[in-house]
């Protein structure tokens, strides 16, 4: 492998190097640096032997084990602010005071060096890094039940029976309680299949009081349709309004919970107000969630051509929001009928489904987000195309630039 870590002591053979990516058309070269107990000799090494272009980074403890991997736009000026002499008990100082040798990678843009970052820690899994690990990437999907009255649930694999679902979001407990406040906002049970459900309309041979099964009918948080609190379409409305919120087509449902605080706050009912606050605080992260899935079904079916230094531009298949492929921009007809495969392989004009892989599509929406210029360098799958279609109608290796 070019770029072997020629340098680490012979204790530290527990690592031998990144491994190879799905994200680089070319295997990049690993630099590494044996740390010296002098901190501004390593500053000093940095400084010489380290560009400064973007690129992806580890340390290495005694035990030949890569304990934090990072990424940075600036890969000189990132590595050296770990190798100050520093009292602070900071993570920062942690890592370098655990650090006996540093390896690097230049890539040439951030955003490979994003997708790479997250590929080198999901395999190495460094204890340092607590984000991206493998065991915090389950996602799942947003539902409605097909019970008489339904309700929203979140789990893993969609019932073959549901006909409404969106997502993917992540598995997480933050999530979780997101879906329990939605069902608390528009009232909507929460009970188990076995309760009996008993709509106000419909018929009763006996008449009977009927009891809700839960406290939330009392506090107001559920319309009781197992006590005929509420008729079918009473609670239908419910469900109409909170599949708008989820489709992002009203969230007014903001605005009723923010004047509720309003109300409990000027009655100096503060723990009313701060549970009030709790909803909104869950609904509004909801709905950032949804936004991105919505985000990257809708924009993110795009070809990203990415410019690397002193490297071809590299064309990045994003479908969904996820990263599907990496190849280098075509230069040749024959490089123009793999890309046009790999573009019609992908990309499906009847269906547009959202990768399931959560945290690579909030990475490549939250890139786009924080750089709208970007925009500019992507195309559609049909201009992509269009210019394979240009390189292979070429004749004698000369391109023609579809308008």
């Amino acid at each position: 492998m070019d770029g072997a870590l020629s340098r680490l002591r012979a204790d530290c053979t527990g690592f031998a190097g990144f491994g190879p990516s799905a994200y680089c058309t070319k295997q990049p070269q690993l630099e590494s640096y044996l740390i010296d107990k002098d901190f501004s000799v390593v500053r000093e090494h940095i400084r010489t032997n380290c560009a400064e272009l973007p690129g992806v980074y580890g340390m290495v403890d005694g035990l030949g084990q890569l304990i934090y991997v990072g990424t940075s736009g600036n890969l000189r000026k990132r590595l050296a602010t770990y190798f100050y002499n520093t009292s602070e008990d900071t993570k920062q100082s942690r890592i370098a005071c655990n650090t006996q040798s540093i390896l690097w990678e230049v890539l040439g843009h951030e955003f490979t060096a994003l997708l790479r970052e997250l590929e080198l820690i999901r395999r190495w899994q460094p204890r340092f890094n607590v984000r991206s690990q493998p065991k915090q990437k389950r996602s799942g999907f947003l539902f409605l039940s097909d019970n008489i009255a339904p309700h929203f649930r979140i789990d893993r694999l969609l019932p073959s029976r549901s006909r409404l679902s969106w997502g993917p979001l992540p598995l997480s407990f933050r999530t979780k309680s997101a879906v329990e406040q939605l069902n608390y906002a528009f009232k909507l049970r929460d009970c188990p299949r076995t309760v009996r459900m008993n709509f106000a309309d419909q018929g009763q041979l006996f008449e009977h009081e009927r009891l809700a099964s839960c406290d939330r009918a009392q506090m107001g948080t559920c319309l009781a349709p197992c006590a005929g609190w509420c008729t079918q379409q009473d609670y239908s409305h419910q469900i109409n309004a909170a599949r708008a919120f989820l489709d992002g087509r009203d969230a007014s449902i903001l605005n009723q919970i923010n004047r509720s605080i309003e109300e409990e706050t000027n009655n100096f009912n503060s723990e009313k107000a701060s549970i009030l606050r709790d909803q909104w605080d869950e609904l509004v992260y909801l709905g950032q969630q949804l936004q991105l899935t919505r985000d990257a079904s809708g924009k993110l079916q795009v070809i990203y051509e990415i410019e690397r230094h002193s490297s071809p531009p590299q064309w990045v298949v994003i479908a969904g929001g996820g990263v599907a492929a990496v190849k280098e921009a075509p230069n040749s007809p024959q490089d123009a009928m793999r890309c046009r495969k790999l573009i019609e392989s992908n990309f499906d004009k009847s269906r547009r489904e959202v990768c399931d892989d959560f945290e690579l599509v909030r990475m490549v929406v939250s890139w786009f987000r924080r750089n709208p210029n970007e925009w500019a360098n992507t195309m559609s799958p049909d201009e992509a195309l269009l210019k394979c279609l240009a390189w292979i109608s070429a004749r004698n290796g000369r391109s023609y630039q579809a308008a």
